[in-house]
């Protein structure tokens, strides 16, 4: 059956929370040693907030002269957990497809350009957003490829074992010769493009962690 790449292809099943109650320096410390872009906030075990690097860095924008230690301290003495993270979740279904979330998510990023007040970040973000983008234009195309050819190899394939099925007999076998060499090469080209399109996202995610 075909279908678009889905969010419950590519999503993270378990990822990595930190609770209400911690300081809100051990989030800033996951968010740094894990090289996370962002990370749920829980109380139990319902998500509650969601909260990244920049979240925390607004906290301290204005304070210079800090060591990371300094920070670190600082953030646990006059502020918590709840002062950082973003409480309005935006949900959606492990089904939707990855190219509706991602252009709601460059959508959202597009919008919150106009709230900056510094034109020289709104510049640098803009430009991220175009790369960004168009990187990952590069990405959603080769996993989209790949996903179109999946279909009618496999039609091919089990018509060919269906027939096997219903003629077993040695006539059947020698006149799927034929068949079946058509297939190895549906499969090696198969293979070809989900290698290009792991390679892509492999690209893609070394782009994004640089």
């Amino acid at each position: 059956m075909k279908h678009k790449p889905q969010l419950s292809d590519v999503m993270t099943r378990e990822p990595e929370t930190v609770h209400i109650g911690q300081p809100l320096s051990d989030a800033y410390t996951l968010l740094q040693n894990r090289k996370y872009h962002h990370v749920p906030v829980v109380d139990g075990d319902t998500p509650v907030g969601m909260i990244s690097s920049s979240d925390i860095l607004k906290l301290v924008y204005d304070i210079e002269g800090n060591d990371d230690r300094m920070l670190r301290t600082m953030l646990d003495h006059q502020f918590r957990l709840e002062d950082a993270m973003s409480a309005e979740l935006v949900t959606v279904r492990s089904g939707e497809s990855v190219r509706k979330v991602a252009e709601d998510l460059f959508d959202e990023w597009e919008d919150e350009l106009g709230e900056y007040s510094d034109a020289n970040l709104r510049r640098q973000s803009q430009r991220t957003l175009t790369d960004t983008r168009r990187r990952y234009g590069r990405l959603i195309g080769a996993m989209e490829s790949a996903e179109r050819r999946i279909d009618p190899v496999l039609d091919r394939f089990r018509d060919q074992v269906l027939y096997l099925k219903h003629n077993l007999n040695a006539r059947a076998i020698a006149s799927l010769r034929t068949q079946l060499t058509g297939i190895e090469t549906d499969v090696q080209q198969l293979i070809e493009a989900m290698n290009a399109s792991i390679g892509e996202a492999r690209s893609f995610i070394e782009q994004m962690e640089s």
